[in-house]
C-alpha cells in the first residue's frame, strides 16, 4: 500500500489565487472505483442464495437454524463488507486526505447499510449515501445529491460519468487515460492518479481455473481402456469433448465463485480468487460465464447428442451443486464424484465403447474418497487454527473421525472394484499380451491414493488432490510408473 503524506495532499490542492489549500470535499464513489467490486450485483446474488436456502427449509419442512430478524438482515445488507476488496492506493489517500481536516463523503447505490459499514471500516469519513427502501441511487441522482450538498464545488473520486463532467477536481486511475484525457479537455483538474489495477490475461486463466482442465482428461479413458486408441474419429471426437468440457467447466467455476464470494473472501487461500480480490467485474465474469455455458452445450449437441446430453446433466448437478448442495454435510463430496464419475460416462459416448459397470463403479467411489480427503484436510486445518465451523460448508473440526473413516472405507471399497474389474473384464478381453502387469499398475495406484490420505490427515495436502497431483513430483513419477507398467501390458 502507498504511503501518502498529508504534505504531499497540501501540495496537490494549491488556490489558483493564494497558498491556502482549497480543501474542497471529497466525493469517493463506492461502485467500482472505491470498493473492487459490483455491490448491488452481489446484493442480488446474495438474495438469490437467500431465496434459494429459505426454499429449500420449506421444502424439506425445516424451519430452524436461522431466525426471521437474521433472514432479514441479511436481505437488507447482502454481502460481508469486512471482507469487500478495496482499492488500496485511494484508501490510503482518502484516509491521509482525512487527516489533514478534509471533508470525505462516500456515495454508492448500494443499500444504506453497506455505505455506513464500509465508512466504518475505514474510519474519518464524514457521511456516507446509499440506497434506502424509497430512495434510489442511481449515477444521476449522485450528482444531484452532491451538487446540492456542495453547491460550492466539489471534488470527485470514481468513474461515473455524470459526476466526472461537473467535478472541479478529479481522482482517477493510473491506467484510465480516457477519464484523464477527457477531464484535462474540457478543462478540469485531475487531482491524483492512484493504482487501480485491471484483469489481464493471467487473472483470466487464472479465474477460468484452466488447470482444472486437466480434470477432464478422464474423457480419454474410456477411449484407452477400449483399445480405440488408433481409431481417428474417435480421437477427434474425444478431443472436441476435452476441449467442451472444459470451456462449460470453466464457466461453472465463473457461477461458483460468484455465488461463494462471500465465503470465499473469509477463507485464508480461496480469498486470492480474481472474482474475490474483486479483479474481475462481476458482470464481466457473468457475461463470460453465460457466453461459454451456451456456447459449450450448442456445440455438443453437434458433436454428440448423447455427449450433449451427459454436458447438459453435468452442468445441471454443478448448478445444484453450487446453489445448494455444496452446503450439505456428505452430499457434497457424493455429489462432486458423481460429477467425476460423468467425465468416463461423456467418454465412453465419444469413444463408442460399450460401457463398462465395473469402471464406473470404481471411478465413483475413487473420486468420493478423494473428495473426502479434501474436506478432511479442511477440517484437521480448521482444527489447528482452533475454529469450530468451515465458512460455506457443513463440517465442523469435530467431524474429523467421520471424514477419515468414510473416505478410507471408500478407497479401500474402489481398490477391491479395480482388482476385480482387472481379474473379470480386462484381463479376459485379450486385449493384452501381459496381462499380469495391469494388477502392478493398480498397486500404484493404491499406493498413490494412500499417500493423499496421509498428507490430507497431516493437513498437508494444500489443493484440490487431482490438482496437487500435477505439480507434485512424487505423484507425477508414480504417474510415469502406471503408464510404463500399462504399456508393458499390452
Amino acid at each position: 500500500m502507498a504511503t501518502i503524506s498529508a504534505a504531499f495532499l497540501e501540495s496537490r490542492a494549491d488556490q489558483q489565487t493564494g497558498d491556502a489549500p482549497l480543501r474542497l470535499p471529497l466525493v469517493v464513489d463506492m461502485d467500482g472505483f472505491l470498493v473492487r467490486a459490483d455491490l448491488s450485483a452481489e446484493a442480488a446474488v446474495a438474495s438469490l442464495e437467500s431465496t434459494v436456502s429459505r426454499m429449500s427449509r420449506a421444502v424439506r419442512g425445516d424451519r430452524r437454524g436461522v431466525a426471521p430478524e437474521q433472514i432479514a438482515e441479511y436481505a437488507r445488507r447482502g454481502v460481508d463488507v469486512s471482507g469487500l476488496p478495496l482499492q488500496n492506493d485511494l484508501v490510503t489517500y482518502i484516509v491521509a486526505a482525512a487527516e489533514t481536516g478534509r471533508e470525505i463523503h462516500l456515495v454508492t447505490s448500494a443499500s444504506q447499510e453497506i455505505a455506513d459499514a464500509v465508512a466504518t471500516r475505514i474510519g474519518g469519513i464524514a457521511s456516507a449515501t446509499g440506497a434506502l427502501p424509497a430512495r434510489t441511487m442511481t449515477n444521476a441522482d449522485k450528482l444531484a445529491d452532491v451538487k446540492k450538498r456542495f453547491p460550492a464545488g466539489f471534488a470527485y473520486a470514481g468513474r461515473a460519468p455524470q459526476l466526472l463532467a461537473e467535478a472541479d477536481a478529479v481522482v482517477v486511475a493510473k491506467r484510465d487515460k480516457a477519464t484523464a484525457r477527457a477531464v484535462l479537455a474540457r478543462g478540469g483538474k485531475i487531482e491524483v492518479e492512484i493504482d487501480a489495477p485491471r484483469a489481464g490475461l493471467h487473472t483470466w486463466i487464472k479465474a477460468l481455473r484452466c488447470h482444472q482442465w486437466s480434470k477432464n482428461a478422464l474423457i480419454f479413458v474410456p477411449l484407452i481402456l477400449g483399445h480405440v486408441f488408433f481409431d481417428t474419429s474417435a480421437i477427434l471426437a474425444c478431443v472436441a469433448g476435452f476441449l467442451l468440457m472444459g470451456v462449460l467447466a470453466s464457466g461453472t467455476y465463473l457461477v461458483n465463485d460468484i455465488l461463494d464470494l462471500d465465503s470465499d473472501r473469509r477463507h485464508p487461500t480461496k480469498r486470492n480468487r480474481p472474482l474475490a480480490r474483486g479483479d474481475i467485474p462481476l458482470s464481466t465474469a457473468l457475461a463470460v460465464a453465460a457466453v461459454s455455458i451456451a456456447g459449450s452445450l450448442v456445440a455438443s449437441y453437434f458433436l454428440s447428442p448423447v455427449f450433449a446430453a451427459c454436458l447438459a446433466g453435468y452442468l445441471l448437478t454443478t448448478l445444484a451443486y453450487s446453489l445448494y448442495l455444496k452446503r450439505l454435510l456428505l452430499v457434497d463430496v457424493f455429489v462432486l464424484a458423481v460429477l467425476f464419475t460423468s467425465r468416463i460416462a461423456m467418454g465412453i459416448a465419444l469413444a463408442g465403447v460399450p460401457a463398462s459397470p465395473w469402471l464406473l463403479t470404481f471411478t465413483m467411489f475413487f473420486f468420493l474418497s478423494l473428495s473426502l480427503a479434501k474436506r478432511h484436510v479442511e477440517v484437521v486445518n480448521a482444527g489447528l487454527m482452533g475454529v469450530a465451523d468451515i465458512p460455506g460448508r457443513d463440517y465442523r473440526a469435530s467431524d474429523l473421525p467421520l471424514t477419515v473413516a468414510l473416505g478410507i472405507g471408500s478407497n479401500a471399497v474402489a481398490m477391491l472394484v479395480l482388482f476385480l474389474y482387472l481379474t473379470f473384464e480386462a484381463m479376459p478381453t485379450g486385449f493384452y499380451t501381459q496381462p499380469y502387469w495391469l494388477w502392478a499398475a493398480a498397486f500404484v495406484v493404491f499406493l498413490w491414493s494412500l499417500r493423499i490420505w496421509g498428507l490430507s490427515h497431516r493437513g498437508k495436502l494444500d489443493a484440490d488432490p487431482v490438482a496437487f497431483a500435477l505439480r507434485d513430483r512424487t505423484s507425477i513419477a508414480l504417474g510415469v510408473v502406471v503408464m510404463c507398467v500399462f504399456g508393458l501390458s499390452l
